[in-house]
């Protein structure tokens, strides 16, 4: 009985030794961040992209080693009332790996699939003409990276991402849209969040 309450003892002191040598995650079990970008939606039969903004909320939770898989929800737009409006909703998931620099400093790098929702109308407000609008849903897949700084459980940061969408049908109202076109878009902006341990 002695031999089993001592090999219990030494059992239980190697598991907390062993949990204390792993490192902590980078960024936390969980981490949670706002994000506010530029963004430029690269429209292939457009002569010129659309400029606009977007926001969007992310969530990550740690898988292991230094992976986080995540979710971003986000939405972004043309900002002008005068012509065309662009806009895009999406649902993103997405995995990562984060890398240390350092104590407060941490980069990811990572990607993944989506589900977005598009929106195009052709009115302005003087324009009288027949107006022409798209309400269509397709897929997309990203590459993302985001540089952030550690304050606590405080996190600041600057991200970039490329979204490549698949093709709209083509509206046969709008001479400019006759063959489709896609909602591919590149966002760069900052964020701001906490970690949960």
């Amino acid at each position: 009985m002695k031999m089993l309450t001592i090999l219990a003892v030494l059992l239980a002191c190697t598991s907390c030794a062993a949990a204390a040598s792993q490192e902590p995650p980078h960024l936390g079990d969980y981490h949670v961040y706002f994000e506010y970008s530029a963004m430029m939606m690269q429209h292939v039969t457009f002569d010129t992209d659309d400029a606009g903004i977007h926001i969007g909320l992310a969530g990550y939770k740690h898988l292991g080693r230094d992976w986080y898989l995540g979710v971003e929800l986000g939405a972004g737009g043309s900002l002008t009332m005068l012509t065309d409006s662009s806009d895009i909703t999406m649902v993103e998931l997405n995995a990562k790996r984060v890398f240390a620099l350092g104590d407060a400093f941490r980069f990811d790098l990572g990607g993944g699939f989506s589900y977005n929702n598009v929106h195009f109308d052709d009115s302005g407000l003087f324009d009288w003409d027949d107006d022409g609008e798209i309400d269509d849903s397709v897929l997309g897949a990203q590459a993302l990276a985001n540089a952030h700084l550690k304050l606590g459980w405080f996190i600041l940061g600057a991200h970039l991402k490329y979204m490549l969408t698949g093709d709209v049908e083509g509206v046969q109202e709008v001479e400019e849209l006759e063959k489709g076109w896609d909602y591919s878009n590149l966002t760069a902006g900052v964020h701001a969040g906490f970690l949960i341990n």
